[in-house]
């Protein structure tokens, strides 16, 4: 995954670094002959922790285990999933320091009259969330027709560099270009770009904003569908950001005010939430990875809409939508879990002369 990014893969690192200490949490388990529900215990601990140091939220990081994760909660699995999000929380501080992942400084506090636009950013957010998902299974369908490997490098390679020539900011993860987003800065966007003498023009802006935002996801699925290795977390992110000031802007064209940096901070939250069908982690996530807590009530009505918008268009999220083709899904509900475990032709008698 490291060299996916590094070498301008449009993905983030957060997801391989999730399955890693998933993996480590299934080979100890196995190691340790201990049951099922042990074992998905372990994995949601190891979840939670690769969450909590890399985005040095520990209620996000459990939020996320357990809505995402696991299947079962009881009071006995909380207690361990406390102490390994606070144990790699404290590990990422003792190494990385106490700071934020996004220094965000909050220009405007929560006004009651934004409530009708930030409902509109939510909608907004529910249906990009919607072409993230159709498109990543729609691009990555394409590769996986391709059966040579080095053939779908080449043209994934070739693809993702014509993108990234046209549009500089689909290179790599983007956390860079999502900081300045934050603090309504949007200079990144025309920064080695073929139209850098219109950086003065709103409506070139707005146009260049559509096309990022639709390309990034598009970059995102060839990079998956290439071969490359990577997390999904950093381009949902980076396109809700740019969504939030996309929309910002259109509202402040139209003549109503709005802050940019409050709507790219709710922006991100609202794919999240869409994408991965996690609307608490989006909430708790976006609010402690950039301190960002006086916009709790948006973050949630944000979060909410987009996820409901998304679940009546995407019933899976793109985690769950490979495991519900192949029938191996499993849900919260546990009759279902049961039905769905028992094989039908398993079960019918067929040791009889007939």
């Amino acid at each position: 995954s490291a060299l996916t990014v590094g070498f301008g893969g449009s993905v983030g690192l957060e997801g391989p670094t999730v399955a890693t200490g998933a993996a480590i949490g299934s080979n100890i388990g196995r190691e340790f002959r201990l049951s099922y529900k042990q074992i998905i215990l372990l994995l949601g601990c190891a979840c939670a922790g690769a969450m909590a140091s890399i985005f040095k939220a520990p209620i996000a990081a459990i939020v996320f285990a357990l809505e995402v994760i696991m299947l079962d909660l009881t009071l006995a699995s909380l207690v361990p999933l406390l102490v390994a999000s606070v144990t790699a929380a404290l590990t990422s501080y003792l190494f990385m320091g106490q700071n934020v992942l996004y220094a965000v400084a909050i220009q405007e506090s929560f006004i009651m009259k934004h409530v009708p636009y930030y409902i509109i950013l939510g909608i907004f957010a529910g249906f990009m969330s919607v072409y993230f998902t159709r498109v990543y299974m729609f691009v990555t369908g394409i590769f996986e027709r391709i059966k040579s490997i080095w053939f779908r490098l080449l043209i994934g390679g070739f693809a993702l560099g014509v993108l990234v020539f046209f549009i500089p900011s689909l290179y790599g993860e983007g956390y860079e270009e999502i900081n300045h987003a934050l603090n309504g800065n949007y200079t990144y966007l025309f920064d080695q770009f073929l139209y850098e003498g219109y950086r003065d023009s709103v409506f070139v802006l707005l146009i260049i904003l559509f096309f990022l935002l639709a390309l990034k996801v598009v970059a995102t699925s060839i990079t998956f569908g290439a071969g490359g290795i990577g997390g999904i977390f950093a381009p949902s992110l980076f396109v809700g950001v740019n969504l939030g000031l996309f929309v910002a802007k259109v509202m402040q064209v139209l003549g109503i005010d709005v802050p940019e940096g409050n709507f790219a901070l709710v922006g991100m939250a609202g794919l999240i939430a869409g994408v991965i069908h996690a609307p608490l982690t989006a909430i708790f996530l976006i609010a402690e990875i950039t301190g960002g807590y006086e916009l709790f009530f948006p973050l949630m009505l944000a979060a909410t809409i987009a996820y409901g918008t998304t679940r009546y268009f995407v019933k899976n999220s793109v985690y769950t939508v490979q495991l519900a083709k192949r029938g191996e899904l499993m849900t919260h509900h546990k009759d279902r879990n049961i039905l769905l475990m028992m094989k039908v032709s398993e079960l019918i008698e067929t040791n009889f002369k007939t």
